[in-house]
């Protein structure tokens, strides 16, 4: 049902993200809360499958997904480097460019490392997926 649909949420989110300023008392109040039900809704049509589930997991898609809570991380400071270095006229998509490309050096280098040891430091005697921690009696 909700991946026949799935053009209204689109839709509405680009109108969203391309008219609002982000700073108004309109954007703050119910562009953010309605961007997010259409960004849910998208997610859920995506998980029925059909079209929409593969166009998003086209390869470059699916590692943005992946290194995205870097680009999260990155994303602010590169900002304000870009705000005071560099020409008005590129900052914007210098600051994507720049952000994007130290979140893919940050998972690479510093990310996953951290992955791989993991499997190595989760505690001894928890039962994963269950909220009780067995005790070993001694």
């Amino acid at each position: 049902m909700a991946q026949r649909l799935v053009i209204i949420p689109t839709a509405l989110l680009a109108i969203i993200l391309s008219t609002f300023h982000w700073d108004s008392t309109e954007a703050q109040g119910a562009g953010i809360t309605l961007a997010a039900l259409c960004s849910a809704w998208i997610m859920i049509a995506a998980m029925e499958g059909g079209f929409l589930k593969k166009v998003l997991s086209i390869k470059p898609l699916v590692y943005t997904g992946r290194i995205s809570y870097g680009w999260y991380l990155w994303f602010y400071p590169a900002f304000v480097f870009g705000n005071h270095m560099l020409p008005k006229f590129y900052e914007k998509p210098l600051v994507v460019i720049f952000s994007y490309l130290i979140a893919v050096i940050s998972y690479h280098f510093v990310e996953r490392p951290f992955l791989r040891l993991k499997g190595r430091l989760e505690p001894t005697g928890v039962v994963r997926g269950s909220t009780s921690v067995a005790v070993q009696a001694q």
